[in-house]
C-alpha cells in the first residue's frame, strides 16, 4: 500500500501500530504510529487518526514521556471537540479509559478516580476494571482499608481477566504494609513482585510503574529492604530491555526503511531518558546498600549465610546472588563498602570457555 493515497496508507500503518503494540514491540509501534498520524492528519475520516493518536499517547505514557503524552492528549481533545455529538461521545469515553489508567502510572490518583467515575457511568460493563483501578488508587492515597474492602469483589469473579491476579496481589501487599501487618506484608509483597517480574502475567497498566510504586511503599527496615532492592533491580532490567529494543530497531532500520530526522531525534531523546532512569534505579539500589553498611548490617542477598565472602565471576566480575542470579557488581556494591571477595565462574562464562577449549 506504500505510495497510495494518504488515507489508505495511514490506516494501514495505524493497524500495524496496534499489532506491534499488542506484540510488545513498543518502539516500532511508536515509530509507525508517528507516521500514521502524519498521513491521517489531513484526512476527512477522524476515527483512524484519533485512534492512532490515542495509541501514541499510551506509548509515551509507557515510556514516562509525560510532555509528549500531554501534547497528544491536547491534540486529541481539540480534534474531538469539533465533531458531532454521535461521533464525539464514544471517542471521549475512550479517552476517559485511557486517562484513568495513565493517571495511575503518573501518580495523579485523584485524576484517575475522577476518570473512573465517568467510565463507570458511561459503561457499567467496565465494572471489574474500574474496581481494580479504584482499589489501586485508594491504597496509593492512604485509603488502604477502602482498597481492601474492594478485593473480595474482585476475587469472587468466576472468569477473571488474566491481568487481575497481579493487581489483587499488589494491592493486597500494599494494604498489608499500610495497615501494619508485617507477617502478611512480607509474603504478599514477595508474591506480588514475583508476578510483576513475570511477563506471563498481563497488566492493563505500566508494569514498571507498579514495581516502583511497590518498592517505594515498603518500610525501610529488614526484610522489606531486600524486597525493595529486588524490585528496583527488576525495574532496572525492564528499563535496560527497552534501551536494547531501541538499539536493535535503530540498527535494523539502517538496512531497511530509513528513519526520518524527527524519528531519530525522538528515539535519541527516549534513549537518553531511559539511560537517566537506569542510572537512578541503580543509584537507589546502591543507597539501600549504603544504609545497610552504615548500620553495620550484612549485604543481605549477596552474602550467603554460611560464608562471609561475596562470590564474583573471575571472568566478568558478576556477583552471585543467594537466589542463584548473577548480577553486575557495579550496580550493587557501594565503593565505600569493604567486604571480603572471592572468585567463582558464572554459567555464561563457563559456556564461553567450554566452546573455546
Amino acid at each position: 500500500i506504500a505510495g497510495r493515497d494518504d488515507a489508505t496508507e495511514g490506516a494501514a500503518l495505524a493497524n500495524l501500530q496496534l499489532l506491534l503494540l499488542q506484540e510488545g514491540r513498543a518502539i516500532e509501534s511508536l515509530v509507525y504510529g508517528r507516521r500514521a498520524v502524519s498521513l491521517l492528519a489531513g484526512c476527512v475520516a477522524r476515527r483512524p487518526y484519533l485512534r492512532a493518536r490515542e495509541l501514541m499517547a499510551l506509548l509515551h505514557a509507557r515510556f514516562g514521556d509525560w510532555a509528549r503524552f500531554d501534547e497528544e492528549c491536547r491534540e486529541i481533545r481539540e480534534a474531538t471537540e469539533v465533531l458531532p455529538d454521535e461521533e464525539r461521545e464514544p471517542l471521549e469515553y475512550a479517552q476517559y479509559v485511557m486517562r484513568a489508567g495513565t493517571a495511575l502510572d503518573r501518580g495523579d490518583y485523584d485524576d484517575s478516580l475522577g476518570y473512573l467515575e465517568k467510565v463507570e457511568r458511561l459503561n457499567p460493563a467496565m465494572a471489574t476494571w474500574v474496581c481494580a483501578l479504584r482499589a489501586y488508587a485508594f491504597v496509593s492515597t492512604g485509603r488502604a482499608a477502602e482498597a481492601r474492602a474492594l478485593l473480595p469483589q474482585l476475587r469472587a469473579l468466576e472468569e477473571a481477566p488474566s491481568w487481575l491476579p497481579i493487581w489483587i496481589e499488589t494491592i493486597d501487599a500494599r494494604c498489608s504494609v499500610s495497615l501494619d501487618e508485617p507477617a502478611d506484608a512480607v509474603a504478599r509483597a514477595s508474591l506480588a513482585l514475583q508476578r510483576l517480574a513475570d511477563p506471563a502475567y498481563g497488566s492493563p497498566g505500566n508494569r514498571a510503574s507498579m514495581i516502583l510504586q511497590l518498592a517505594e511503599s515498603l518500610p525501610t527496615h529488614a526484610p522489606f529492604r531486600a524486597l525493595a532492592r529486588k524490585a528496583f533491580h527488576v525495574a532496572a532490567e525492564g528499563n535496560l530491555a527497552r534501551i536494547l529494543e531501541i538499539e536493535r530497531f535503530t540498527r535494523a532500520q539502517t538496512v531497511s526503511v530509513e528513519l526520518s530526522t524527527d524519528e531519530r531525534l525522538m528515539l535519541r531523546d527516549l534513549r537518553s531518558r531511559l539511560h537517566t532512569r537506569h542510572a537512578e534505579l541503580y543509584a537507589a539500589i546502591a543507597d539501600l546498600f549504603e544504609e545497610l553498611a552504615a548500620r553495620g548490617d550484612e549485604l543481605g542477598g549477596c552474602l550467603p549465610q554460611d560464608d562471609p565472602h561475596i562470590v564474583l565471576c573471575a571472568w566478568c566480575s558478576c556477583v552471585r546472588h543467594e537466589d542463584g542470579r548473577w548480577i553486575p557488581v557495579g550496580g550493587y556494591l557501594p565503593e565505600s563498602r569493604k567486604v571480603p571477595l572471592t572468585h567463582g565462574i558464572c554459567p555464561a562464562c563457563r559456556r564461553d570457555l567450554a566452546s573455546v577449549g
